[in-house]
């Protein structure tokens, strides 16, 4: 298997497996869904399961590299992505993409991508920082839906959402004390 330097991942790629809503996968069964394809082993770094529970794909483990994946072609060289259990609706056509993401599966999708900007640096947005979130479907030569949502949009409202809690935090002690004290004053 090769490997790609840490410096060298450029995008964290979000994906959904294109099964049915309620269908129970597992990151098994999409490795024997790439094995079908020619592939050498599950394409992704991540798989989340439909009630939350990621598992491995992609060997991740090595200080300083991470294992090539199989997800985006033209691009796994830059790399590194998760893949989500879901995205097609019943009734629907299996052309047709959508955003079936269970909320145990978001809260998944952002504890990985925070691991992974933790290790690979950055905030996912500003690409002079690190790699920046993105959906298979943003890249130009890529003709899909995936992941049946603008991953940029999500990820952006994700940080957006905890810029604003954390600036409504209550102030801390010293700062009661100093307003206390300059009402007193």
């Amino acid at each position: 298997m090769s490997y790609i330097t840490d410096s060298a991942v450029k995008f964290i790629v979000v994906h959904y497996s294109a099964t049915w809503e309620d269908q129970k996968v597992t990151a098994a069964d999409i490795e024997r869904m790439h094995l079908a394809r020619g592939f050498a082993k599950i394409g992704y770094h991540a798989f989340v399961r439909l009630s939350g529970v990621t598992e491995p794909g992609r060997d991740m483990t090595r200080p300083g590299f991470v294992e090539q994946g199989a997800q985006v072609y033209g691009h796994n060289g830059h790399s590194i992505g998760i893949c989500w259990a879901g995205g097609l609706k019943r009734g629907h056509t299996i052309n047709e993409g959508f955003d079936t993401r269970t909320p145990a599966q978001t809260a998944s999708l952002i504890r990985w991508i925070d691991a992974q900007l933790e290790r690979f640096g950055g905030d996912g947005m500003d690409p002079a920082k690190g790699p920046v979130v993105v959906g298979h479907r943003d890249f130009a030569d890529a003709a899909t839906q995936c992941p049946g949502f603008d991953a940029a949009v999500w990820w952006s409202a994700v940080q957006e959402q905890r810029a604003r809690a954390s600036r409504a935090k209550p102030a801390g002690l010293a700062t009661l004390f100093q307003c206390i004290k300059e009402i007193f004053a």
